[in-house]
């Protein structure tokens, strides 16, 4: 079945405080790891909305509330090995706390993209996005391809900017919407130690191929068939966990579920009206975005599943409709949330393993309400550093992520031996 779905970006910035990165200046030549970069020629407005629209007939204008960013990059690889860049290496982040980066937009001409060998440099335009009403938002650098936080920065736009701070506190947890059987309605506020989530419209068939962009677009032209198949839910989601470090809410957050409470698999999920809800959040930031989802033919429910990760233990459910959802003909008490299937292979101590998943979290103690110290990307280099904990009804293994000095605990399911 012909679908577009929307790709897992690695979530680069996921549990890092931002409030940390050395902060430079615009016009000021500076080291982010092998790169010796300076960020100049700052355009903002209609200006730069000008420009973006004139790159591209598939750039949509800036929505209402928002200005878009042009600048340009020169970057010098001060490195031994050659080295990829991208414009899709920076974001855009102000006082709301949403971390914006702008992968829909292709910029103006000549685009900042491609392989830098040793010495050699090379300049492009970027373009950003942020508030209209946040005068003085900061540029991150957080280059997609070098993990770790060694070559992150952020740049001030503002000579006396500082980086955008949050006194937020975090709202207390409920239990709405924690049964599959009593699925939180829409304007009802789900709040996790995590995440607030507030249902606020279901939309479905044609009204999703007119709100979504030429990707998802493109499907249903190819087959016209499959759009009466398509449901997009439009939610608002602020992050509720405290202190100044970004937290990544993934694509694969929301999902349909089945009535026991299962997630439905083998769903297509397509390219979703924008803005998208997945990203990087602050604490206290507040975006409303959608996910959006192609259904089974025979597909009767309005129950969607929210889980941001497979070993986050407090799931929840919403609904768009009467809160039925289908029977789950393949549930067994041993595929069940509190008992999930054991892992395939053992580790000893020294060894290197590798992810088999897209942001893992890498947690303090060996439980699944344990705080998150990191999320993994998918093929991150991992050393085993102990024995196996039994704990949750998974098997963790204390791990050590070289690129970050990280430690903490993973689940057994998502890692295998490197090589």
């Amino acid at each position: 079945m012909p679908s577009s779905r929307t790709m897992s970006v690695a979530p680069v910035l996921s549990m890092q405080d931002l409030a940390t990165f050395p902060v430079q200046q615009l016009g000021t030549a500076f080291t982010a790891g092998p790169w010796q970069l300076t960020l100049s020629n700052l355009v903002r407005g209609a200006d730069a909305a000008a420009q973006i629209a004139a790159a591209s007939d598939q750039n949509d204008a800036p929505a209402d509330g928002i200005d878009y960013l042009l600048f340009q990059v020169d970057a010098t690889n001060a490195g031994s090995e050659s080295i990829w860049i991208d414009f899709d290496d920076f974001a855009v982040v102000g006082s709301s706390g949403i971390v914006r980066r702008s992968l829909e937009l292709l910029p103006p001409e000549p685009i900042l993209q491609g392989t830098v060998e040793p010495g050699q440099s090379i300049s492009g335009l970027v373009p950003g996005a942020v508030e209209g009403d946040d005068a003085a938002p900061a540029i991150l650098f957080d280059s997609r391809l070098l993990t770790g936080t060694w070559a992150d920065a952020a740049i001030a736009t503002a000579a006396d900017g500082a980086f955008p701070s949050s006194a937020f506190q975090p709202v207390a947890v409920n239990e709405i919407g924690a049964d599959p059987a009593a699925p939180a309605a829409t304007n009802e506020t789900i709040v996790t130690a995590d995440w607030q989530i507030e249902l606020l419209q279901a939309v479905f068939g044609q009204d999703v191929y007119e709100l979504s962009d030429f990707r998802t677009q493109a499907v249903g032209d190819s087959d016209p068939s499959y759009i009466p198949l398509w449901a997009a839910v439009q939610v608002q989601v602020t992050n509720n966990r405290p202190g100044s470090a970004v937290s990544h809410l993934p694509v694969t957050a929301f999902s349909l579920s089945y009535s026991d409470g299962e997630e439905m698999l083998d769903v297509s999920r397509l390219t979703p009206p924008i803005p998208d809800i997945s990203g990087d959040y602050l604490p206290g930031a507040t975006r409303t975005g959608w996910a959006a989802f192609e259904r089974p033919a025979d597909f009767a429910g309005s129950v969607v599943r929210f889980q941001p990760y497979r070993t986050d233990a407090d799931v929840r459910y919403l609904t768009w409709g009467d809160g039925t959802a289908p029977t789950n003909s393949q549930s067994t008490a041993a595929q069940s949330e509190t008992t999930p299937v054991p892992p395939g292979e053992t580790f000893a101590s020294g060894t290197t393993v590798t992810t088999n998943e897209a942001d893992v979290n890498l947690r303090a103690e060996p439980s699944t309400s344990a705080d998150i110290v990191e999320t993994i990307a998918l093929g991150t280099t991992l050393t085993i550093t102990g024995d196996p904990v039994e704990a949750d009804g998974y098997t963790w293994y204390p791990v050590e992520d070289p690129a970050t000095g990280n430690t903490g605990f993973m689940a057994a399911n998502f890692l295998r031996v490197a090589g």
